[in-house]
């Protein structure tokens, strides 16, 4: 994959949906839930289109499943620190929307500083980053669509994968 061939949809899905729930959390707008909701799908078909049919989905997949774990982790060791959200102040609620987002970033760093692989191979790991963001700031909250997107991705690469094996097998015959 080329550097000129950067996923925008998937991309600018992404912010907007870190954004958009970043906002809902740290100021209790329950309509900006509903938003979030709303632009989900189209969150998760611009995620689908780009893991399951296009090239390196396991190069996006281990930053992506990294960078989302660390931040999970940091929800984890925050909500032991401060207790129960519902008991949080807006500092709490901020300060773990700015922890969120770090994961991502030492992911990166990470992958530019010490991988030496091919270019088109970071070039794919910047996208698996880039599409964990909104689950990232979700913490262990977006597990509940974190699994559900991991199934539906693999059930969507299997089905592409088998439709073009039987494709070339009949061609070949």
């Amino acid at each position: 994959m080329s550097e000129g061939k950067f996923p925008l949809a998937l991309g600018a899905m992404s912010v907007i949906m870190t954004i958009v729930w970043a906002m809902m959390f740290t100021t209790g707008d329950d309509d900006l839930f509903w938003t979030w909701v709303i632009l989900s799908p189209v969150f998760l078909l611009c995620l689908g289109h780009n893991f399951s049919l296009k090239e390196g989905i396991v190069s996006k997949s281990i930053p992506f499943t990294i960078s989302y774990a660390l931040a999970c982790l940091i929800w984890i060791v925050f909500e032991n620190k401060h207790g129960h959200p519902w008991g949080w102040g807006s500092e709490q609620f901020s300060e773990i929307m700015w922890l969120s987002i770090v994961p991502p970033f030492v992911v990166l760093i990470w992958i530019e500083g010490w991988n030496f692989d091919y270019p088109e191979k970071k070039s794919l790991q910047r996208i698996g980053i880039i599409a964990s963001l909104p689950f990232c700031v979700t913490g262990y909250l977006g597990l509940i669509f974190f699994i559900p997107t991991l199934v539906l991705l693999s059930i969507v690469r299997l089905f592409f994968h088998y439709r073009n094996k039987r494709a070339n097998e009949s061609t070949t015959d």
